[in-house]
């Protein structure tokens, strides 16, 4: 059932030509976000025409004063609930990518956050009407007009959080005490000499070449990099450690005082979850960590039999056409949306490269629902053409649940999923449509890496959730307690044990700028695994699937949603064994090329 599928889209991607390993990228000036054009030319202007934002604001205050009168009062409170959480995006995703662009640019950052506690202020209001005395039952009125339907996931979910709320007017004290970390962390990241290494072409930045770095082919200059970068970061161990614990520390106040038992309590209930469950799921996932440490035995020797052969580097025309043409199997209406994402005319993607620039990734959207994507450098290499696919798909599963038309007071849910089914698929296409061996092994090597992100994610979620944990019971307190802890949960998952790999704690920034987001990525390990089999096995059934879950109606609750458009659970046992078992398959897989490759 699979080679249909690899036989159709690998001829597809025949008409793509890729270069040989010593190839260059484009230049720079290719793709750059045109924020002028986009949005606003300056943050003067940004903040005159914010009136709209700031009028809808009022408004919805004003709204949230007294009990509605009447269903079209609650429906047309709610409609304006959407303008503002929309308006709220533009407005701070614009300082968002200002903020990216130059991470000095610090007043971009607290415009940013400003813009999201004055918003969030306002929903706290709406929450709390929602139950105030003298609300009509809300059945009664979902009954009495149908236009309130679509709301209805909301305004339960609303209702459900809205005794969960600081006192009125202490909503900025919470964004006070937990927004600062993240620039302190990027500003230790900026003072930083990391050093370079001598690569073939002449030096390269530990720091912001370490994707370069860590494909060279000689392991003697890979191994430098690494232990180099570990070493930047431990200059300033003891800062990233009070970053760190002071995010979690005032988080849990925080969580405390909104009346929840802590800060992995409040995130996870904000994705209809608990602690036990994701407790659980690492607890089944762990135990089968030798699965990943297998993997690493099979890279290692691909390494020694790839010897000196460089990775495949894609143009940035090239991964547009094979992202294209790797993804067309999902329609008009897809290939539509990402042909005006990849659209050099667009002025929609931010590739880089840039001094001051905040490392990784993201999605984003700019007036009018235009999304575009932003990377810290793009070269072409497996794991940077994998990370474009990886926030593309972010922009485009946005672009696609809003033609669905949901309200603006939704978001999409497992975006994380999306966008990493959309990796292992163009990898593992690249893969079956590479001509050179090598080149093949590469890119199966990447469809791998992406494809075990459950235990990436797992590794992750644990690490975090036990920083959590040792912190309120006061067994942690330094970055010597941090690296003991990291050793201890990358033991089960990993047989790495080189000096430095116990500060890795100090490489996730997601701990800092987006505190116990990583738990995300253990449940989009298990559903891409989920996805990827339905895909193979039966792609014209999937398809039209899939497309229904992307366009998420926003009348259900994410579960049930996903239960009812792919028939997934994720509390079905067979989730992870079946995952699991496609995983041995692909590494068995990998370990048979990689012998014959050596054969050669």
């Amino acid at each position: 059932m699979i080679v249909p599928l690899r036989v159709s889209l690998c001829l597809a991607l025949a008409t793509v030509t890729f270069p040989d390993s010593a190839a260059l990228a484009d230049p720079p000036a290719s793709y750059h976000v045109d924020l002028a054009r986009l949005a606003w030319a300056t943050p003067a202007q940004e903040l005159r025409e914010r009136v709209t934002l700031t009028r809808t604001l009022d408004s919805l205050r004003s709204e949230t004063r007294t009990p509605p009168r009447s269903t079209k009062q609650l429906l047309a409170t709610l409609r304006n609930a959407d303008r503002a959480r929309i308006l709220t995006a533009w407005h701070a995703d614009y300082y968002h990518v200002r903020a990216a662009l130059d991470t000095r640019e610090e007043s971009s950052g607290l415009a940013e956050d400003s813009l999201d506690t004055t918003t969030d202020e306002a929903f706290a209001a709406l929450r709390a009407w929602l139950v105030k005395p003298g609300v009509p039952a809300m059945d009664a009125l979902f009954r009495q007009e149908p236009g309130l339907a679509p709301y209805r996931a909301f305004v339960d979910e609303a209702r459900e959080q809205a005794g969960h709320e600081l006192a009125p007017g202490a909503g900025g004290l919470g964004s006070l005490a937990t927004s600062w970390q993240f620039t302190l962390y990027q500003r230790l990241v900026d003072r930083t000499d990391f050093g370079t290494v001598r690569g073939p072409d002449g030096p390269l930045d530990v720091r912001r070449k370490r994707d370069v770095i860590a494909a060279l082919p000689d392991s003697a200059l890979r191994n430098q990099g690494s232990d180099m970068l570990a070493a930047g970061y431990a200059k300033q161990r003891d800062l990233y450690a009070f970053a760190l614990l002071q995010t979690v520390r005032a988080r849990n106040v925080v969580a405390r005082a909104r009346g929840y038992p802590d800060a992995p309590g409040e995130a996870y209930a904000a994705r209809h979850l608990t602690t036990e469950r994701v407790r659980a799921l690492i607890a089944a996932v762990r135990p089968h960590g030798t699965l990943f440490q297998r993997y690493e035995r099979a890279r290692d020797r691909a390494r020694v039999a790839l010897g000196g052969h460089s990775p495949p580097r894609l143009s940035q025309a090239e991964t547009a056409e094979a992202m294209r043409q790797a993804l067309s199997p999902l329609g008009p209406e897809y290939a539509r949306e990402l042909e005006a994402l990849l659209d050099p005319a667009s002025r929609r993607l931010e590739l880089g490269p840039g001094e001051h620039r905040q490392g990784g990734g993201f999605s984003f959207v700019l007036p009018g629902g235009q999304h575009g994507v932003y990377l810290d450098g793009f070269g072409g290499l497996p794991g940077q053409v994998s990370r474009l696919v990886h926030e593309s798909g972010h922009a485009m599963h946005y672009r696609m649940f809003e033609r669905g038309g949901a309200p603006g007071v939704y978001g999409p849910a497992f975006g994380e999923a999306v966008a990493q089914f959309g990796e292992v698929v163009v990898m593992d296409q690249l893969a079956g449509a590479a001509s050179d061996p090598a080149d093949a092994l590469y890119w199966q090597q990447q469809f791998l890496l992406k494809a075990l992100e459950l235990f990436l994610g797992a590794k992750d979620a644990e690490l975090e959730q036990t920083i959590y944990d040792s912190t309120a019971a006061g067994r942690v307190g330094s970055a010597d307690d941090l690296d003991r802890i990291t050793a201890n949960v990358d033991s089960a998952y990993s047989s790495d044990r080189r000096p430095g790999t116990e500060g890795r704690w100090m490489r996730a920034s997601l701990l800092v700028e987006d505190p116990l987001y990583l738990s995300n990525y253990l449940y989009s390990g298990c559903l891409i695994l989920a996805l990827y089999r339905q895909y193979t096995a039966d792609p014209a059934g999937f398809v039209p699937r899939y497309l229904a879950f992307m366009h998420q109606p926003s009348a259900e609750p994410p579960e049930p949603m996903l239960r009812r458009t792919l028939g997934i659970s994720l509390d079905d046992p067979a989730l992870l064994r079946e995952g699991l078992q496609l995983l041995e398959a692909r590494i068995a897989r990998f370990e048979r090329d990689v012998a014959s490759l050596g054969t050669r």
